[in-house]
């Protein structure tokens, strides 16, 4: 397969509430009106195409002066998909030969909101589908050994060349092998759609904030193939 351009996905889907300091800021309030309960399956949203950012630049949205920034990594799935039920024992080099077509760095951008302020649960569309706000990493087949390694990845975030904050995908509520074989079982993924493993956040479950005019940066130091995404935060 030849190297593909950051934008050939299909529809982007992310999971909230998959970091565990996310989770145990929300869980109380998920069992609240109107919910009662916690959620038993992922809770899945979609990124809208318009969101979709491979360049340098970020447009802030008028009226604002910072926004969130959901570092996440993703994976894309083959055009020839079909669900393996050895998924989360084989290799990823066998993985990316019938499901798994490249890894990705994304970069959730969106309006700073959260669970406490009312707007985590189906937020609204004005939250995260401005034009722009899905920083796209290059497509990296990149990952080798058994897929439970996933967990093993750190991200680093930085803000102004200042790291802000690191966090490892052993610190999810599911792991990245048990996210997929949760959300194969109510859905089929279709040809090159992605899946966000979830956002990484700080010990209070809250997402970091990048304000307007400064450069942010993702990258992995223990996988440092996957590359690198680095945008800047400009008025729009």
């Amino acid at each position: 397969m030849g190297q593909p351009t950051a934008h050939a996905l299909g529809t982007v889907y992310g999971c909230l509430l998959n970091s565990r300091s996310q989770w145990r800021a929300a869980e109380l309030i998920a069992l609240a009106a109107p919910y009662q309960a916690a959620p038993k399956h992922p809770v899945l949203f979609v990124k809208p195409r318009n969101t979709f950012n491979a360049t340098p630049t970020v447009s802030v949205p008028r009226g604002h002066e910072a926004l969130s920034v959901g570092a996440s990594l993703s994976l894309v799935f083959m055009p020839n998909f079909a669900i393996n039920p050895t998924l989360v024992t084989e290799s990823i080099e066998s993985v990316a030969t019938d499901s798994i077509a490249w890894c990705q760095l994304m970069i959730d951008w969106h309006l700073p909101h959260s669970a406490s302020s009312g707007g985590f649960y189906r937020p609204p569309l004005k939250f995260n589908a401005h034009d722009g706000l899905l920083g796209l990493g290059a497509p990296r087949v990149a990952i080798g050994g058994p897929l439970a390694e996933l967990a093993l990845i750190e991200l680093v975030l930085e803000i102004d060349g200042v790291d802000v904050l690191s966090w490892r995908l052993t610190n999810t509520v599911r792991s990245p092998s048990q996210l997929l074989v949760d959300v194969t079982a109510f859905m089929t993924p279709q040809p090159l759609d992605a899946l966000m493993l979830g956002h990484a956040t700080g010990p209070n479950g809250e997402l970091p904030l990048a304000r307007l005019g400064q450069h942010v940066k993702l990258h992995s130091p223990t996988h440092p193939s996957l590359g690198s995404i680095t945008q800047t935060l400009v008025a729009e």
